[in-house]
């Protein structure tokens, strides 16, 4: 009974000392403190938010704070696609390649030009966006830990915020980016699908790897665009698609770019390469499409029958 009283009271103890440290980073000690602020909260998105959700707050003088807010038109578009999605009761939006933050040379010189600092803040904000509006979305970023990534972003309601990184780097990529190291496998209400980004597109191992995880569905992200309209190159990598999608026995999802010409198709593919919807090429529009399990047909179980036998 002692016992049991006193740690109770040494558990209230805790709590009262963590408050209590807590509100003291907010005093103003002989130099100025970005906590300072932490209580203060600013009309942000329709509601209040906390005032480092908004700006960057540095203290470049022991008597001095800066808040530089940050650019909201960055997301503009972005949640204007996420509550359209949410009208038409979508629960996965997949937005193309480096959406977030350009994709070099084409919007910006190179990746180590990106705020990320700015990055980290629209991440936390599309994660409210999420938890908010009861949506999940797949977005494409440029983003640095101890090394910058071509990232593929996953956001679910109230989750931890998973990740792929793109590994078929060349080129710009090569340039730019470190490649990745995980295998791009997620899971979301009983649907298990892989992210492949771009020029992972070409080469049929990436796809084994999810084979043989099997996927229900893969997503391959785009930034494939060109100063010209090269109808030979779209049709190119939409035949990669279709054969991605055929070899792997899998609904295969692929979302790009429009700006200025569009080089790779926003469009869903069948378990056997059959074109169920795509967008109309170089015009903005949401693609929305009812997955659901089906059972193999003939064909299908075929080329599986024969996918195992040689994978073994």
């Amino acid at each position: 009974m002692i016992k049991e009283v006193l740690n109770t009271a040494e558990s209230k103890m805790q709590k009262t000392i963590s408050v209590l440290s807590s509100d003291l980073t907010t005093l103003k000690a002989g130099r100025a403190n970005p906590k300072m602020l932490d209580r203060i909260q600013v009309e942000a998105y329709g509601g209040l938010c906390p005032i480092e959700q908004v700006g960057n707050i540095s203290a470049p003088e022991p008597r001095m704070l800066v808040i530089t807010p940050w650019d909201k038109s960055l997301l503009k578009e972005i949640e204007k696609a996420i509550y359209i999605a949410k009208t038409e009761k979508v629960q996965l939006l997949i937005f193309p390649e480096c959406s977030l933050t350009g994709y070099p040379p084409r919007n910006i010189s190179n990746a180590s030009c990106v705020d990320f600092n700015l990055v980290q803040i629209m991440c936390d904000k599309l994660q409210s966006i999420a938890n908010k509006n009861d949506i999940s979305f797949i977005i494409g970023t440029i983003f640095k830990e101890k090394e910058i990534y071509n990232r593929a972003m996953l956001f679910q309601p109230n989750s931890q915020i998973e990740f792929y990184d793109k590994r078929a780097l060349w080129g710009w990529d090569k340039d730019n980016f470190t490649k990745g190291s995980n295998n791009g496998i997620f899971e979301m209400e009983g649907i298990k699908f892989g992210i492949r980004i771009c020029f992972e597109i070409r080469f049929p191992e990436f796809f084994r790897e999810l084979y043989k995880r099997n996927t229900d569905i893969n997503l391959v992200l785009f930034y494939d665009v060109a100063d010209i309209d090269d109808n030979e190159r779209y049709n190119m990598i939409k035949g990669h698609l279709q054969t991605r999608a055929v070899e792997n026995v899998t609904t295969t999802i692929s979302v790009n770019a429009i700006s200025p010409f569009q080089t790779a198709p926003t469009m869903v593919l069948g378990k056997s390469g059959q074109c169920i919807k795509e967008c109309v090429r170089n015009k903005p529009e949401l693609l929305i499409y009812d997955f659901e399990k089906t059972e193999n047909d003939f064909g299908e179980k075929g080329r599986i029958s024969i996918s195992d036998m040689l994978i073994e």
